[in-house]
């Protein structure tokens, strides 16, 4: 999608002035962000390996950016042999971390997803019934709940 997108091809085109051999890519399904680079294995060889991030496009694309830059280092370092490549760093950087918001009500969650749910697409006359049968009913035991958190 880089190649579609000015944007991701500017910010590439830079990750490659820096030397970096790391490009970013949104994912297609979900609009993550993704980093692309060929990474060292354990036997010593290579292989291109897409990495996914937590970061939504476009909102993400600073803090993808700023692992790209830290990723290229790791990779430029290891090739010239000057430090091994940080394996374990970067197995946990890449576990998938969603943002979480501060904790909100119960009823508030209730009326969030409500909001979400109706503007996903359009709804036709017995959304009411849906709504209340498959999600408010299994959902009720959020509403006496003070502190809930919600990850996107």
């Amino acid at each position: 999608m880089a190649g579609r997108d000015p944007y991701l091809t500017r910010i590439n085109r830079a990750l490659r002035d820096l030397g970096s051999s790391v490009s970013l890519e949104v994912s297609p399904s979900g609009g993550r962000m993704r980093l692309r680079a060929s990474l060292p294995l354990s036997d010593g060889s290579w292989k291109q390996r897409r990495i996914s991030t937590a970061f939504p496009y476009p909102s993400g694309v600073d803090q993808a950016r700023q692992l790209a830059e830290e990723l290229g280092r790791d990779l430029e370092l290891h090739r010239r042999g000057l430090e091994a490549f940080p394996f374990e760093r970067r197995l946990q950087a890449t576990k998938m971390q969603g943002p979480t918001t501060a904790g909100i009500s119960g009823s508030e969650a209730l009326r969030r997803t409500e909001t979400w749910w109706t503007k996903q697409r359009k709804r036709g006359p017995s959304a009411d019934v849906t709504w209340a049968t498959a999600y408010a009913g299994p959902l009720k035991p959020l509403l006496p709940q003070q502190d809930v958190t919600i990850e996107t």
